[in-house]
């Protein structure tokens, strides 16, 4: 083989390195929590984090939060109750009665917050409820992809539209 043809052969092979490379999974740390004991990445243990400790610091221990669409572990690691007994919203899981259903328990226990994660995909099979969080709430926060509604009227004002992207700014941590 010639130095030549190994020339060429890495010249082909170098962006398929690369990206592969770029596949590769990021760094992993204790999500540094008490009632944590997982590993993410830094970025999302950053930002699970902060989630956790803003809603801790804003939203009274008695008081319930509705994380959707997928994300029953801010009930746990929060140590706030969820105002419905749907822990997760997901496509052809639950139908337009179930959704009117879970607004209707959300508002007999009124959430102190409203932590919502990927937000023009859940209204894409959840129309209603993302209705419901835009008439009755606020965004206020983005943590990683997670962006935490106040009620409307109290808190802090919205920072943006309620489609916002990754151009919020996070809220410093004090």
């Amino acid at each position: 083989m010639s130095v030549a043809s190994l020339l060429v052969g890495a010249c082909l092979l170098l962006p398929t390195w690369s990206a592969f490379m770029g596949s590769l999974p990021q760094p992993k740390r204790r999500v540094a929590l008490p009632r944590a004991g997982v590993w993410a990445s830094t970025q999302e243990a950053q930002a699970l984090e902060k989630v956790v400790r803003w809603v801790q610091n804003q939203v009274p221990p008695d008081q319930s939060i509705l994380a959707i669409p997928y994300e029953p572990m801010y009930y746990f690691l929060t140590e706030r109750r969820n105002p419905t007994h749907w822990n997760f919203l997901w496509p052809g899981d639950q139908s337009p009665e179930d959704h009117r259903e879970l607004i209707r328990q959300a508002k007999l226990d009124p959430p102190g917050a409203v932590l919502l994660t990927d937000r023009e995909w859940v209204r894409r099979f959840a129309p209603q409820i993302v209705k419901y969080v835009d008439a009755h709430f606020t965004p206020t926060v983005r943590y990683g992809s997670t962006v935490i509604y106040l009620p409307k009227g109290e808190g802090k004002k919205g920072v943006g539209k309620t489609d916002a992207g990754p151009h919020w700014p996070e809220t410093p941590q004090k």
